[in-house]
Formats: structure tokens, sequence, C-alpha cells
């Protein structure tokens, strides 16, 4: 299980809520964890879901939840009220028990997809796997009923997960206690995923300056230690580690032979958004759970107009040619 999997799936920004049958009202707003989103009121809504899931423009139309770095927006079914922050949002509503969490992945395929949802819910507190077979709902979407524990609860859900043609989507979890469910929380999960608009994540010059491959090296005859950071043009994230050596091994015969040890493992996967200038600045990378962690970036001072070679960290990366990635036997 990797760690961009639906098992890893809800955003810390929920704290992974009860599954409240009583519903959520203004007066008692979606419980979240104290660093993120700030308890307010959910505002209700008066729109309707769209027929089928299209693309378009980055831009919000009236009605439209969602974030231009996740590539997708939609429509709240009515009567279904939302708190949002840059990892997810979160939906309630006023007679309906439970609740509805949206938020964004990375995966390329609709096969990852399908095992990420296979994996189930596992976070702390929260246990759901699938009680059902996936069933492919629209070329680009999966759905499945789970079961298990949330918060100390008996749960049932609906879990669905949708890929844009663009890459990356949205998994979209509706769960309440096992007595309370039934269509009242899986068919607004199902409204929800049919209004999803998909777009092409905006990418920057600055973006667009930093894409590609960056190379970290240090060792000696024996040891060494490398590091792959991929900035995909369209806003993924990826890093792989080799930590290798060259171990002498004595055959039957005495005979001194080297054993060369190591292969680049995959770290982590997320999507990176930068901001700054060419010079210095901050990358911010958002795992698919939901956390984040900043990498700090200066150009090497010593031949700053080139920008082959940048300090991330504190430690010198060096842009990776095609050429070196052959050598690397990525």
């Amino acid at each position: 299980m990797g760690p961009d999997s639906f098992s890893r799936g809800v955003p810390p920004c929920f704290s992974a809520p009860s599954p409240d049958a009583s519903g959520y009202s203004p007066a008692t707003p979606a419980p979240t964890s104290p660093q993120m989103i700030p308890q307010q009121s959910f505002q209700p809504s008066q729109v309707q879901q769209s027929a089928q899931p299209s693309t378009g423009s980055t831009s919000l139309s009236a009605g439209e939840v969602g974030n231009p770095q996740w590539g997708f927006a939609f429509k709240p079914p009515a009567g279904w009220k939302y708190q949002q922050n840059e990892q997810g949002i979160l939906l309630g509503h006023d007679q309906i028990p439970g609740m509805i969490i949206v938020f964004p992945h990375t995966y390329n395929n609709i096969q990852a997809v399908q095992q990420a949802m296979m994996e189930g819910l596992q976070e702390e507190g929260v246990y759901m796997t699938p009680s059902t077979q996936l069933q492919q709902t629209a070329q680009n979407s999966l759905m499945a009923e789970y079961q298990g524990i949330w918060q100390g609860s008996q749960a049932k859900g609906c879990g669905v997960g949708t890929l844009s043609p663009y890459g990356g989507g949205a998994m979209i979890m509706a769960v309440t206690t096992t007595d309370k469910y039934g269509s009242q929380q899986s068919e607004p999960a199902k409204q929800i995923a049919q209004s999803l608009r998909y777009f092409q994540v905006e990418v920057s010059d600055l973006m667009r300056h930093f894409a590609g491959y960056w190379w970290y090296y240090s060792g000696t005859a024996a040891i060494s230690h490398e590091k792959l950071i991929h900035l995909a043009p369209d806003g993924t994230y990826r890093d792989k580690r080799e930590d290798a050596a060259d171990v002498g091994n004595y055959d039957q015969y005495g005979n001194l032979q080297n054993q060369y040890l190591g292969n680049f493992q995959d770290r982590g996967y997320g999507r990176w958004t930068p901001r700054g200038n060419k010079f210095e600045g901050v990358i911010t990378v958002t795992r698919a759970d939901g956390s984040t962690f900043d990498i700090e970036y200066r150009v090497k001072p010593s031949n700053p107009q080139k920008f082959g070679d940048y300090y991330f960290n504190g430690t010198l990366y060096h842009y990776a040619t095609e050429e070196d990635l052959k050598m690397m036997d990525y």
C-alpha cells in the first residue's frame, strides 16, 4: 500500500469525524482538527447536479465548489452544506445523518483507482473495507459499498472513485452508522460524482521552470546515497531514493566477488506548487492523504544564471538530463 492510496485518504483536516446520527446543523458544525479549517456553519446549497461529468474552465461557476489545483469542481446536492480547505471538502445535512467527504487523488489510470478503493480506508479510529464488489458506473468512475468501524461506531458507507481525463480525480465517501445507512447517503455521493467537472490544472511559468527530474548524490566507492525528485509539468510530485553498497563476498574458492546492492525505491507521491521566483522560494508538496511539507529552494550562488543547480532544503540537487536518467537506469 503506497502513500497515494484511498486507504490513507481521510484528509487530516477532517480528523475522521464521527458518523453523527443527527446530521449537521449550523449550530453544530462539522468536527475538524484544531490546526485546520475553522469551526464555521455550513451554508445551504440551492443547486442541482449536472446530468453528466464534463470538462471546462478552471473558474468556478455559480454554485460550484472545488479548487483549481485539484483539477475538478462540483455542485453539492440540494440541502447539503459544506466546509472546505486545501485538502478536501466535508458535506453534511440538517436532517440526513452522516457525512460526505470529497478529496483529490493523483492516480493516472482507472486500474490504480480500483486498487486504492479495494484497499479501503484505514486511519486512526477508522477501518472501512468494501462490502460489495466494485462496479464501474461510468467510463471514468467506480463505486462500492463499505462497512467497518468509524470512531468506535459500526458504520456503513458508499465510496466512489473517479478519474479525470487529465489525470488525477476525486475520491468520494458517504458514511454513517450502520442502522442509519441507506439511499439518502449513497444517492448524494453518486450525484456529486455525476456533477464533477474536470479541467486541466493551470501551469505557471515558475512550474514550467522547475518541471523535470532533480537528482542528488553522495557517497564513496563502497556506499552511495541517491535521491531523485520528479516535478511533473502537470503538477504531480514523485520522489525515489536509493541507498546502495558494493559488498565484497568470497566465493567457494576464496576469491573476492563484488556485489552491488541497491535499487531506487518509491518514497512519495502527491502534487507540488511553487511560490517565489527562479532564484529562491518554496515548493509545497501535498500528499495524497492531505498532509503537506515544504521544500525551500535557492539557486546555487556560484552559477545563478544557468539554473541547473539548486539547494532543496539545504541539499544540492542537479537537473537530470535524459542521459543522466539512462545512466541511473530510471
